[in-house]
């Protein structure tokens, strides 16, 4: 019958004068194999008859920080390395069990395979950028700069902090360096809840990639107890912050509507401000990569000829057909007769025919221009402080208020914006400023 143990290895004496904390696996007589747990300590540290780090904190001092949702938690001591060692004495358990149920005659070198190298068949780092270059292959180079700006921030964090970060496995990216990372991302470079939620959910979701590609680890993995019933989960919406989504009142979208500048870089993000408002709150990515193919001719209900707009959302990849009303050819017109554009394209947002990755860096560099040339118009316009930092996300905005206050159903609301259903739009409509529930309040009895 198999033993499993933790000891402290006193035939090797490390460098500092400790000894290697291994899991020992004892099968039939004198049969031994001995496994690291990465740990080392001294006699007075560890008690070798119970396998765990002696609970005394002058022997085994303890580091504390702060955890995702405020908390303090310890990071560093003998309660985090004795969770440790339950975890691999459980994971080496569930192993040997499931060669005693498939009445398995094992080896040590079949132990060690599942125990070891089935979750150290690639680095998180190796991993991640061979994730990153399966992204671009299948041409999904949004997801891949979302990857890619992750990568930067691990680098980063094992630059500045000494975390030999491309040398660990997915079995070694527990919850303490899981919780070491965001604690740096928060104190050390001032990141954002909402972003470092970003960033988490990339990693989370690069945790259960690695995970169903057989080279992730199920017993480290920390946001969930999908896999075990570990206590220390991090919470990933706890990092979320309310944000007031913001849009321009309707005073003011007037104003943006009845000025035309001489300047052309504020005339162009002008009316394609006001396109994008009149296509429901049409994205810059979507604007830019709208063809003149998606123009069609259409008929109404009563026999109508009218001409319609067919694109798909990059978003949300959901089908919007939008009839193209006097407002929308307008904009559509001035655009023909003022630019010109690259083979297919409606619009003149895209000036290079490129491909694949260099297309969509050249439309987000290309965004970035536009945002700056919208808050410049808020400047011209003398809009009030909350609008001075307009951007391209407020013509979706704008459109959603204007519909509300124009006293349209929340269904037909639902339907301009793409919702899968009326909850969404409703708890979209009520993340906005609260001084326009105010406004509304006023003079109501």
């Amino acid at each position: 019958m198999a033993k499993i143990s933790v000891i402290l290895f006193q035939s090797k004496v490390l460098s500092d004068g400790t000894y290697p904390v291994m899991l020992r696996v004892s099968k039939g007589q004198g049969n031994r194999k001995y496994f690291s747990l990465g740990f080392s300590a001294t006699t007075k540290q560890f008690d070798n008859e119970n396998g765990y780090f002696i609970r005394d904190k002058r022997l085994n001092p303890s580091t504390y920080a702060e955890d995702e949702q405020g908390k303090r938690v310890e990071i560093e001591g003998y309660a985090v390395k004795n969770d440790f060692i339950d975890r691999k004495k459980i994971r080496a358990k569930e192993i040997i069990d499931e060669f005693d149920r498939n009445n398995t005659d094992w080896t040590f070198k079949m132990f060690e395979q599942k125990f070891i190298n089935e979750s150290k068949k690639v680095l998180v780092i190796d991993y991640l950028k061979q994730h990153i270059e399966k992204l671009k292959s299948e041409k999904h180079y949004g997801n891949a700069t979302a990857y890619s700006r992750l990568l930067v921030l691990l680098e980063c964090f094992q630059k500045d902090k000494k975390v030999k970060v491309d040398r660990l496995y997915f079995h070694d990216f527990d919850y303490s360096v899981v919780n070491k990372f965001y604690l740096y991302l928060k104190n050390d470079r001032g990141v954002k809840g909402n972003t470092v939620s970003y960033y988490f959910r990339t990693l989370r979701a690069l945790m259960n990639n690695a995970i169903k590609d057989g080279c992730g680890s199920k017993e480290a993995y920390c946001f969930s107890n999908e896999y075990t019933d570990t206590k220390k989960v991090f919470h990933i919406g706890k990092l979320k912050e309310t944000t007031r989504k913001r849009f321009i009142p309707k005073e003011y979208l007037s104003t943006l509507k009845n000025t035309v500048f001489e300047r052309e870089p504020l005339e162009y993000s002008r009316r394609l401000f006001l396109l994008s408002f009149y296509l429901y709150g049409c994205s810059y990515v979507d604007l830019a990569k709208l063809k003149k193919s998606d123009i069609k001719k259409a008929i109404t209900k009563d026999g109508k000829p009218i001409e319609i707009i067919e694109y798909n959302r990059s978003k949300t990849h959901k089908d919007y057909t939008i009839q193209i009303r006097p407002e929308i050819r307008e904009q559509l017109d001035w655009f023909r007769d003022n630019y010109s554009t690259i083979g297919d394209y409606l619009l003149p947002c895209i000036t290079k025919n490129l491909k694949d990755e260099e297309l969509q860096n050249h439309i987000i560099n290309r965004r970035n221009k536009y945002s700056k040339y919208l808050k410049e118009i808020a400047k011209e316009l003398d809009f009030p402080e909350a609008l001075s930092k307009i951007s391209t996300y407020y013509s979706r905005h704008s459109y959603a208020m204007a519909m509300l206050n124009s006293g349209k159903s929340m269904e037909v609301i639902q339907q301009a914006l793409g919702h899968e259903d009326l909850a969404t739009t409703k708890i979209y409509l009520d993340s906005f400023d609260t001084d326009y529930l105010a406004n509304e309040s006023d003079g109501l009895i």
